[in-house]
């Protein structure tokens, strides 16, 4: 393998371990955690609501009556799911298919754009909950979830930077074709 074709299949191997983290911070319920009040640990997500003590576990499943923040964070998230997993069939037909430079050009803007969507719903998360809880005069810390989230952010837009790096500057005879 030259080096410059290495680039794409780093930017889109990256991308596979992307996926996986925005899955697993979508779908886990460390969001958020207080505690431990009273040898109980609660912990939120974006689905359910936790409590852990004592060696048991104790899930509810959060209502409809949320706050926008909640609705908002839920749509970034799924729709950045839906959009890595449509990046990802478009990267395998990238591999099948001739490398045309415009189409390695749509992958790595789609590679970004997913990481821009969990950015926008983690923070509007962040943000909102931490009002939401200051104002309640409380006190909590930000679990593993969406800090799993906000490290995909930073790895969607590395290997979305690999895959436009290698359309531009790689090898120029074989990506010259438009699709």
């Amino acid at each position: 393998m030259k080096m410059a074709g290495a680039k794409v299949v780093i930017g889109v191997s990256l991308f596979v371990v992307v996926c996986v983290l925005i899955a697993v911070s979508t779908a886990t319920d460390f969001w958020t955690t207080v505690g431990p009040i009273e040898g109980t640990t609660f912990s939120t997500g974006l689905w359910r609501f936790c409590a852990y003590g004592y060696g048991e576990k104790e899930c509810e499943g959060l209502g409809g009556d949320l706050n926008a923040f909640v609705y908002g964070a839920r749509a970034c998230m799924v729709s950045a799911c839906i959009l890595a997993f449509i990046a990802l069939v478009c990267s395998v037909l990238m591999f099948i298919a001739e490398r045309a430079k415009l189409r390695m050009v749509a992958v790595g803007i789609m590679y970004v754009s997913t990481g821009l969507l969990v950015l926008v719903g983690t923070t509007w998360f962040a943000v909102g909950y931490t009002e939401e809880v200051q104002q309640a005069g409380g006190d909590f810390a930000f679990g593993y979830s969406i800090i799993v989230g906000w490290v995909s952010v930073a790895l969607a837009k590395v290997s979305g930077l690999l895959i436009v790096y290698q359309a531009y500057y790689g090898n120029q005879d074989r990506y010259a074709t438009l699709p």
